[in-house]
């Protein structure tokens, strides 16, 4: 995307056409801007959401609600520079349940494995329409059903910049 931005803004400049010029610069420069971390994770492999799932449906025997995630957990909201850096991007590791808690709004399963800023350490599993996934948070620390014997999760430690998951730092604000 970028490469065809690039050319359009050198056919624009020959042109001498400075109409849109600047738009163009302007949308080259956004692209090109180094992302920084939202949050920071441990990112559920496709083979550790569909365990997730599959262990939600036979042992919590419940439908997921309107909005379903089994996507990661959380291990640092907003990170400082140096809390990124800290991280071991690209390991991979395993998350075990250990607990769950389920209501209307919220379905989620408490974690370890992992250390995590949320004082308690999970993965939400899906949530009502309306609802935000960080319910789990308010959810968990009402109650959790524990589990013996939960199964182990594998996912890989990277970090979310608003757009994508990266497991690497190369295009972000930590490359060095």
């Amino acid at each position: 995307m970028i490469k065809a931005l690039e050319g359009l803004k050198g056919r624009l400049e020959k042109e001498g056409s400075s109409e849109y010029l600047e738009s163009v610069k302007d949308i080259i420069k956004y692209a090109k801007k180094k992302k920084k971390a939202l949050y920071t994770g441990a990112f559920l492999t496709p083979a550790g959401a569909e365990m997730l799932d599959n262990w939600w449906g036979t042992v919590v025997q419940e439908d997921f609600l309107a909005k379903h995630f089994t996507h990661h957990m959380t291990i640092k909201f907003k990170p400082s520079e140096d809390e990124v850096v800290g991280i071991p991007i690209g390991e991979d590791v395993s998350l075990k349940v250990v607990g769950y808690a389920s209501d209307e709004n919220g379905q989620a399963v408490m974690v370890t494995g992992v250390s995590s800023s949320n004082s308690i350490p999970h993965v939400t599993v899906s949530t009502s329409e309306g609802t935000s996934p960080a319910y789990s948070n308010e959810l968990l620390s009402r109650g959790i059903t524990e589990v013996d014997n939960g199964p182990e999760l594998d996912a890989r430690i990277g970090f979310h910049n608003g757009k994508e998951v990266r497991y690497d730092f190369e295009g972000s604000i930590y490359e060095d």
